[in-house]
């Protein structure tokens, strides 16, 4: 990921857990976090990769 990219994301991209009586939960919700962080791995892979 490149500075500015890498500054974008540092600065935009977060999760948070909301404390609740049942326990809580994370803003954005799992499926949302867990799909940015698998485009990320993934387009990070595909830079790396050897043709």
């Amino acid at each position: 990921m490149g500075k500015v990219l890498r500054k974008v994301f540092d600065r935009y991209a977060h999760a948070s857990w909301i404390q609740e009586t049942n326990g809580g939960h994370t803003k954005p919700d799992w499926p949302i976090l867990c799909d940015a962080l698998l485009d990320l791995t993934v387009a990070e892979l595909e830079k790396k990769r050897v043709h």
